[in-house]
């Protein structure tokens, strides 16, 4: 595999992450406005 399909790959794994992060991060957020806790 080249380095730039690596990188490639890497890049796509990141941003996946990134975007479970934020749900995560929105999920939370949810439950605690749904228990009357406002960030």
């Amino acid at each position: 595999m080249s380095i730039e399909q690596r990188f490639a790959d890497l890049e796509a794994r990141v941003e996946k992450l990134e975007a479970a992060e934020q749900a995560t991060a929105q999920i939370i957020i949810n439950e605690l406005k749904r228990r009357g806790i406002n960030l």
